[in-house]
């Protein structure tokens, strides 16, 4: 994965090249904005709408890769009383296929037009980190994971745009899904008579 790092400093300048990602790569944000793509020709058109989103909302965004590490799936492959189902069941397929991840921790920094043209050019900086699962057999991405972001993002912003619809208009349907994660919460409603 030697190329990872400057997809991910160069991601604003000159977007991602396919070819390190699996065709049925998945991209996971379960943690503010639910969202779940799978597929490469999906991923590839979010990844265009995020990067074209971010360079109109910010001048000069900049990741800066903090720190990489890389672990096979045996030692990212503990498994912890308090993990959910789908973790659990992540981190067992880790350790069966041997699989190798890449933990890696960046820095966002940019500049918010409407700032720079009220003049106090104030910088927005988030933190976080993505986990990019490889597949054994091909060496190729085939997960990326948004594991952190500090502090959270407006995730509002994104959804009610209409970006997420159009870059769901970029992939087959049933691939692209904003929906949230229920945890312990019913859905169902009583009614009353009056």
């Amino acid at each position: 994965m030697q190329e990872l790092p400057d997809q991910i400093e160069g991601f604003f300048t000159h977007g991602l090249d396919a070819n390190i990602y699996a065709e049925q790569i998945r991209f996971l944000e379960p943690r503010h904005s639910g969202m779940h793509v799978s597929g490469r020709g999906p991923y590839m058109g979010v990844a265009r709408v995020l990067r074209i989103a971010m360079n109109a909302y910010f001048a000069h965004p900049q990741v800066t890769i903090v720190s990489m590490r890389q672990v096979q799936g045996g030692e990212a492959g503990k498994v912890d009383q308090e993990m959910d189902e789908r973790e659990v069941a992540r981190k067992v397929d880790a350790i069966e296929q041997r699989q190798f991840e890449v933990f890696v921790r960046w820095v966002f920094e940019g500049v918010p037009r409407h700032s720079e043209l009220i003049g106090d050019g104030q910088v927005s900086r988030f933190e976080g980190e993505f986990r990019y699962g490889i597949d054994p057999a091909s060496g190729l991405i085939s997960v990326h994971e948004v594991t952190a972001i500090h502090p959270a993002p407006p995730t509002g912003i994104f959804a009610s745009s209409g970006l997420a619809r159009w870059a769901g208009w970029l992939a087959p349907r049933g691939s692209l899904s904003l929906a949230k994660a229920r945890h312990g919460s019913s859905s169902s409603s009583s009614s009353s008579a009056h």
